[in-house]
């Protein structure tokens, strides 16, 4: 489509709103990716406070660990994830702030 030029017809009028359409249509995809990440947070930190050494437990933990990454990447493609330290098995969410 080299050369498309809509100068001179209807759509001229509406050039700035189609060349920002594609764009506008993700903000409502990373909007629900980040409440996807809000609503794993409290099943995290339930997981985190409920370890007690077993496989069981850290792969639960680790795999949970994993969707958020996953959906927060998918959110920031083109910066690390930051909602989540780099090792699962010793998560320590962002958001909890300091321990007691």
């Amino acid at each position: 489509m080299k050369g498309v030029n809509v100068d001179g017809t209807q759509l001229a009028d509406e050039r700035e709103a189609l060349m920002w359409s594609p764009v506008n249509c993700f903000h409502p995809q990373m909007t629900r990716l980040d409440r996807a990440v809000d609503r794993i947070t409290p099943e995290m930190r339930d997981l985190e406070k409920a370890q007690d050494d077993t496989e069981v437990k850290a792969w639960e933990l680790e795999t949970m660990t994993d969707t958020a990454r996953n959906l927060g990447d998918r959110a920031t493609p083109s910066r690390p994830c930051t909602i989540l330290p780099p090792r699962p098995t010793a998560c320590i969410l962002a958001t909890s702030g300091p321990g007691p």
